[in-house]
């Protein structure tokens, strides 16, 4: 590595792993944007040194006060700018006379608004000083594994996960953080804001997650690409490390196009040019929020599994359902999807009679209904007589499980689905848990605690699992 390459790899690092931060903009006013990012710093465990940059105070927060960065005694590894955009490129100066490296610019006010020769300016004088550039208009970053966070909203206590984000809007540094933290029960390892991409894009953050060990699932969400080669061979070089890439494209309609312009200034691509393009790279696409959640929590829960896979699989999947409809609307979308809908071994019938009587039992079939035993035998029995049959039978390489939460249900041992998952574990299972609320979140929570991922619908179960299921057997791609 040339000194050329270590100062750009370093001013990349620096923005997730800085020893040292100045907050240009800290102000003690508690409702001040400054104020928010300084505490999240302060009260979130950083373990790094902070220094407040604000000319008219001398303390803030504690903290000693800087008037600039100049004169920061230390030397300073990122610096953090929320204040007007006007005054950014006299501390774009100044933090080139202090020698830093690497500046995140949280402000708004660039080429998102028609400033591009003010974008162009601290532009410039970034690259004639050697500074690395994140933003301008973004909501930060975040590091789960050093309580890292540079957004703007109250953020605190992030949960250690594998999911890194990247993503041309502040809504994945604020309100997405923040449902991920409050409602799911996969962690994130770190969250990059975009912005305008003046400087640095997502080519470099992605392959700066490529080489960290706390990322095995990488999420996006785009309004643009940069560099169309740079990122169709990284995202190969992500399936070889077998670390998948979801994809959420904006700007898919004339209307996106027309909002992308004005929220982040991005040229929107050709939506047939970017599809072909995410297939050719072998990356998972999604089309909203949901679906890139959705299949960010079931790649995260299944990441340490995908070495067991057995890529000349058909997909065949087990049904396992409470409820006719529910059977009769799992069987419809499984075969929409392309799964195999298989024929249950001999061996398997066989063991599935000890919870059927005669009659029923010779009616067993795939999608697999128990509710006209669970009355006789009890549901415990019923689920984990069948779970366990499904996933052993050697045509089934996934399963599907409907759980409904309702009075009747509401004692069922959670724990024979979370032993039979941990017996097979090359073979993924998603469950759809439908019914109370309360109790609804109390069943998800303890399963996705031990990594069996959740889901909001039939269609939302099984797309997920589709797509992990076609990614780890090659067949999306051929």
């Amino acid at each position: 590595m040339n000194s050329k390459d270590k100062d750009i790899s370093e001013g990349i690092n620096f923005f997730f792993e800085p020893k040292t931060v100045a907050i240009v903009g800290a102000s003690r006013n508690p409702e001040k944007l400054g104020n928010i990012l300084l505490r999240n710093l302060t009260e979130g465990g950083f373990p790094g040194k902070v220094f407040p940059i604000n000319p008219n105070e001398t303390e803030i927060e504690g903290l000693k006060a800087f008037p600039n960065i100049s004169s920061v005694p230390d030397p300073v590894d990122l610096v953090v700018v929320i204040i007007p955009a006007i005054y950014i490129p006299d501390v774009m100066k100044d933090a080139a006379a202090k020698g830093v490296k690497s500046v995140l610019i949280e402000s708004g006010g660039f080429a998102e608004i028609g400033e591009k020769e003010l974008q162009e300016e601290i532009v410039k004088i970034g690259k004639e000083a050697g500074i690395r550039i994140l933003g301008p208009n973004t909501l930060g970053v975040a590091n789960a594994y050093n309580n890292l966070v540079t957004a703007f909203s109250t953020i605190k206590n992030i949960t250690k996960g594998n999911v890194s984000f990247v993503a041309q809007t502040g809504l994945f540094s604020g309100p997405i953080l923040s449902l991920i933290l409050s409602k799911e029960y996969f962690g994130v390892s770190k969250i990059c804001g975009l912005g305008n991409k003046c400087d640095v894009n997502e080519i470099e953050i992605i392959e700066y997650f490529l080489d960290d060990d706390n990322s095995d699932v990488i999420a996006l969400y785009l309004e643009g690409i940069s560099e169309g080669r740079s990122f169709l061979s990284l995202a190969k070089k992500a399936f070889e490390k077998k670390k998948p890439i979801i994809v959420l494209k904006a700007g898919r309609t004339k209307a996106g196009e027309k909002a992308s312009l004005s929220h982040t200034a991005s040229l929107a691509v050709n939506n047939d040019i970017f599809d072909a393009t995410v297939k050719q790279a072998r990356m998972i696409q999604a089309y909203d929020y949901d679906e890139l959640m959705d299949y960010a929590k079931i790649f995260s829960f299944y990441a340490d599994r995908s070495n067991l896979m057995n890529f000349n699989k058909d997909k065949g999947i087990a049904l396992l359902t409470i409820t006719g409809g529910g059977a009769v609307i799992s069987a419809d979308v499984s075969a929409s999807l392309g799964f195999n809908v298989v024929e249950f071994s001999e061996k398997t019938k066989e063991k599935l009679n000890e919870i059927f009587t005669p009659r029923v039992a010779m009616k067993i079939g795939n999608p697999l209904d128990i509710w006209p035993s669970a009355t006789l035998y009890g549901l415990d029995k019923c689920y984990s007589i069948a779970l366990e049959s499904l996933l052993s039978d050697e045509n089934v390489d996934c399963c599907f499980i409907t759980l409904l939460t309702t009075e009747i249900t509401k004692h069922l041992d959670l724990d024979m689905i979370i032993n039979s998952a941990k017996k097979y574990p090359s073979k993924p299972i998603a469950v759809w848990i439908l019914g109370d609320f309360d109790l609804t979140e109390k069943f998800r929570k303890k399963l996705e605690q031990n990594k069996i991922p959740c889901f909001s619908s039939i269609t939302s179960s099984l797309k997920s699992l589709k797509v992990y299921m076609e990614y780890y057997t090659r067949k999306m791609y051929t």
